[in-house]
């Protein structure tokens, strides 16, 4: 009799377990459907084309390009001063990528770092010109760093950065590159016409 009832016991909890796992993995496959329902309705009304056109819409970054009519200069003595008679001119051109008007400033550096505005202008239709003087106001031998500088709705644009070397006292500087060579040229012409001197014959005396 004990068995019997330790039997129904036992088929009685296999039962019960057997129902529980049942309604257990039924509620799971209601979940998951549910949550698959929902990603196909969020589909449905954001598509991945929406997106992309928010990307694709996007404004395109202002580009500032500079560029000059030189890289070099060459001065007999110093510098001039600004208003001498024998200076040097520098032509330059800036352009804006997005074609806009605003105003703008070209600068200039000695050590590529401390910028100083040489001229302010005006952009039309995203380009502008103008001419500068090489003087000692802000030239100096050697490297000097010039950029261009663009203001628009509330933000600073600068362009790309070039060099104008500048030389000085290229007379001398030229002088005594060339000099080594001028004497042994000088020299060799003297060595040339003295030994063909001696080796014209010598006139009989009557």
């Amino acid at each position: 009799m004990e068995d019997r009832a330790d039997n129904k016991t036992r088929m009685r909890l296999t039962e019960s377990s057997s129902k529980l796992h049942a309604i257990t993995k039924s509620r799971f496959v209601r979940v998951q459907f549910c949550i698959v329902f929902l990603a196909l309705l969020i589909g449905a009304f954001v598509s991945p084309g929406s997106a992309l056109d928010g990307i694709m819409t996007s404004p395109t970054p202002t580009t500032l390009n500079l560029a000059i009519s030189r890289s070099s200069a060459y001065y007999l003595g110093s510098i001039p001063a600004p208003e001498s008679s024998n200076l040097l001119l520098l032509n330059w051109t800036a352009s804006v990528s997005d074609f806009s008007n605003g105003q703008g400033s070209i600068q200039s550096s000695h050590e590529n770092a401390t910028w100083s505005n040489l001229e302010s202008f005006d952009f039309i239709s995203g380009v502008a010109q103008g001419r500068q003087t090489i003087d000692s106001s802000w030239a100096w031998p050697g490297a000097n760093y010039l950029r261009v500088s663009y203001w628009d709705s509330g933000t600073l644009y600068f362009s790309n950065v070039l060099t104008l070397k500048v030389s000085i006292n290229y007379a001398t500087t030229m002088l005594l590159t060339l000099s080594p060579f001028v004497v042994v040229v000088g020299v060799g012409a003297t060595v040339y016409f003295v030994r063909k001197r001696e080796r014209e014959p010598t006139a009989p005396t009557p």
